[in-house]
């Protein structure tokens, strides 16, 4: 299991968040479904850090997410959803292609979110271990947010609050995001903690096709000992703005 020790580590990052709403006097209610596919290397490696045993391990993920923030900078959310991917029996070495699982989570969760700044915290639970390079197995993590800047130009992290988890970023991603038009925003930056082995380039757009419709894309390329760790997701959000 994850130790504690390195539950206060990751908060010394910055955490997540999303964009402060354009009408700070209305309320606002977002919705989220997304789903995606991608690939992971599993590396076993020694005390000297030669690698033992590799393998690549696909899965595909489901979530969703929906968040409400009165008038106020108070908002309160929450995520969930599924992974498919092999399983690994704690005695064997490797994956087993043929034996696969699917691992439910939810993570609820506040924040207040001012318009150049942003913080929240919830709490990750999921049904099976999930597995983090370097740090073990376990099911119940923290998650949080912060954001720096203002909607046109921010930087955040994002800790255990991907949609949906795997190929929305992962664990921890590190970037920078603003608006390009003002019906297409982008995020950019680093996946950089499990499930996958070494840190890949993660981006993120959202395109309003419809009035409060939003198309979101995103993607992440990485390579570990010869192995893809790339995702691709697609998701449909739709904003309810009440005056």
């Amino acid at each position: 299991m994850i130790k504690l020790k390195y539950f206060g580590l990751l908060f010394l990052f910055p955490l997540v968040v999303g964009m402060q709403g354009e009408n700070p006097d209305s309320s606002e209610t977002n919705l989220k479904l997304a789903g995606g596919a991608g690939s992971y290397a599993y590396v076993s490696r020694g005390c000297e850090g030669q690698v033992l045993n590799k393998q690549r391990i696909p899965y595909g993920d489901l979530g969703f997410s929906i968040d409400h923030k009165p008038k106020s900078p108070f908002r309160i959310g929450f995520r969930g959803g599924f992974i498919r991917e092999p399983i690994r029996s704690s005695w064997e070495p490797a994956y087993s292609p043929d034996k696969r699982a699917t691992n439910f989570y939810f993570n609820p969760d506040f924040a207040f979110e001012w318009e150049y700044f942003g913080i929240g915290a919830g709490f990750f639970s999921s049904q099976k271990d999930l597995y983090w390079r370097d740090l073990g197995t376990a099911r119940n993590f923290p998650s949080g947010h912060l954001r720096i800047g203002n909607p046109r130009f921010y930087f955040s992290a994002h800790l255990m609050e991907s949609v949906p988890l795997y190929s929305g970023g992962g664990y921890l991603d590190l970037g920078v995001g603003g608006k390009a038009s003002r019906k297409v925003s982008y995020w950019l930056g680093l996946s950089i903690i499990g499930p996958y082995d070494t840190n890949g380039f993660l981006i993120k757009t959202d395109f309003e096709f419809a009035k409060n419709w939003q198309l979101n894309l995103a993607g992440r390329l990485g390579r570990s000992q010869g192995i893809s760790e790339n995702a691709v997701s697609l998701g449909l959000s739709y904003r309810i703005i009440t005056k």
